[in-house]
């Protein structure tokens, strides 16, 4: 039986049926707007998180973005630094990266000096980037030098200094000054790229070291009386030579740079290349005390006396030279020679071992010296066992170095250096271990010193100050 519906009822299911329709959007609206509201929130903390960034992280997102060559990025992360604090040297040194990249170099040293020299870790940078831009871009060697020797003073341990102020004193043939930036370089430039066979055969050579001769003429364009450039010329002249100009860039530098004991000591070369004998006197008895302490001083002196009937100062000179340095080549195998003529064959040996070791360690790095296309793990390790045995121990470890680049897995490369590091943590800076010095073994004191009169002139033969006491 159906019963009847009444108007009531009818309206009464018409309503729930409304009411369940009207639900579903207003469902849907209210997650839109939790969903509105969670965005806000994120953002709202996105934005807060961004405003209070670690400059830190700003500042390597800028390096990173100038790495990638997004210049635009990496302006507006240095400006961001700057408006958060005007005097902001992470900000100054990022514009200054950035003026660097996009070549405008003069831009660049502007940002770069605002950086104050506060020893902090952007004030190294600073200088040592400034430094690279007057040495590359300007070419100004002498003021480059200056802004990367302040950038090591903020910090002894910045590798863009200590990588930057050997390459612009090997400009100027200045080799002695650059040996202990060399050893910090062999010791700690591998992470960053700074360790390679040419730099290390380079090291090799020694005092025998000649000038870059490309960047040189670029250098002597835009500073021509630059002191660097004015030793550089001069080893180009010397090696080509013609003595008389060499003398005149080595005066030219003494008389405006004093302070350049390279200078002064390379002026005896040329002069004894000259062969006059006046001038030579004099350039010996006018050096200061402090060339005593360059072994080329007295690789000069021998030499000179070597080649003028005195062999007994020869000795007496290369032996002090080889003291100074026993990585200087001609001095240890000369001295080696002249020691052999005294019949004292076994001191004799101790020197010429070593010129025979030094002779295969610069033909091993010289090997090495161009890149080939199949690089054999086994060439730099030869050379590193060559520098080892020369106690060498600083190239020794960058030659391991290199060694591992090629075969990063080989045990006997690892353990070598693992046991090369332990004697570096106590040696000192400079290329041989002390112990190793075979001047350190044979005492040649007793024969005499040079005793040369200051204005003797060029008929004059130098005479020995007196006759060695012989065993």
């Amino acid at each position: 039986m159906n019963e009847s519906t009444s108007p009531e009822q009818t309206a009464g299911r018409s309503a729930k049926s409304s009411t369940k329709r009207v639900g579903v959007p207003t469902r849907i609206l209210r997650v839109c707007v939790a969903l509105g509201i969670a965005a806000a929130l994120v953002w709202g903390a996105f934005w807060v998180y961004e405003q209070f960034r670690p400059s830190q992280q700003i500042f390597q997102l800028g390096q990173r973005a100038i790495m990638l060559e997004d210049y635009p990025a990496a302006d507006k992360y240095a400006r961001r630094l700057i408006r958060r604090d005007p005097d902001s040297k992470q900000g100054f040194l990022l514009k200054g990266l950035l003026a660097s990249r996009r070549n405008r170099p003069e831009e660049a040293l502007e940002w770069f000096r605002k950086v104050p020299d506060d020893r902090s870790p952007e004030a190294g940078d600073a200088r040592s980037n400034g430094g690279i831009v007057l040495m590359y871009d300007l070419h100004q060697p002498s003021q480059a030098l200056s802004e990367a020797q302040r950038g090591y003073d903020q910090n002894p341990f910045n590798p863009s200094a200590n990588n930057l102020i050997p390459d612009i004193l090997r400009l100027g043939t200045r080799t002695w000054e650059l040996v202990p930036y060399e050893v910090w370089i062999a010791k700690f430039g591998m992470p960053y790229g700074y360790v390679s066979p040419r730099r290390l055969y380079d090291l090799s050579l020694g005092h025998s070291l000649h000038t870059n001769v490309e960047l040189l003429q670029k250098c002597a364009e835009a500073a021509p009386d630059d002191p660097i450039v004015r030793l550089g010329l001069a080893d180009v002249a010397m090696n080509e030579k013609r003595y008389d100009e060499a003398e005149e860039h080595y005066r030219h530098v003494i008389a405006s740079h004093p302070e350049i004991l390279e200078a002064k000591v390379r002026l005896g070369q040329a002069l004894a290349g000259g062969n006059s004998a006046a001038k030579f006197y004099q350039w010996n008895a006018g050096l200061p005390k402090e060339a005593d302490a360059h072994p080329l001083t007295w690789a000069i002196r021998g030499k000179w006396a070597d080649e003028h009937g005195e062999p007994k100062v020869a000795i007496r000179c290369f032996w002090e030279a080889v003291r100074l340095d026993p990585n200087h080549l001609p001095a240890v195998d000369r001295l080696g020679q002249l020691l052999t003529a005294e019949k004292r064959t076994d001191d004799a040996k101790k020197f010429l071992d070593r010129a025979r070791l030094l002779n295969l360690y610069m033909q091993a790095t010289q090997e090495l010296n161009v890149l080939t296309e199949k690089p054999d793990i086994l060439k730099p390790w030869a050379a590193a066992n060559r520098a080892s045995e020369l106690g060498l121990m600083s190239e020794a470890y960058a030659w391991v170095g290199l060694t591992q680049q090629l075969d990063p897995e080989q045990q006997q490369v690892l353990d070598a250096a693992k046991q090369i590091q332990k004697l570096l943590e106590k040696a000192p800076p400079t290329r041989a271990l002390p112990a190793v010095n075979p001047a350190a073994e044979v005492d040649l004191s007793k024969y005499p010193r040079p005793n040369w009169p200051a204005d003797a002139p060029a008929e004059v033969k130098p005479a020995a100050a007196s006759e060695p006491s012989q065993k």
